[in-house]
């Protein structure tokens, strides 16, 4: 069986470059006060890049989890 006939996520685990829960966590909440407070300063759209910059981040944690 050749390595490209199978998935391990192991190695997707352990990448040092992906930010630690903790990390995650503080990044997620800065997110959330600076796209509530584009919105309430009416710039829609830096409020849409965070968020959508939030939904990945999101989406890590959970596969982190």
């Amino acid at each position: 069986m050749s390595s490209l006939d199978y998935y391990d996520p192991t190695p997707a685990l352990s990448r040092p470059d992906l930010p630690d829960a903790p990390a995650l966590g503080k990044r997620i909440t800065e997110l959330e006060k600076a796209m509530r407070a584009a919105a309430k300063e009416l710039d829609f759209e830096r409020a849409a890049e965070i968020r959508d910059e939030l939904r990945s981040l999101r989406e890590l944690q959970i596969f982190r989890s």
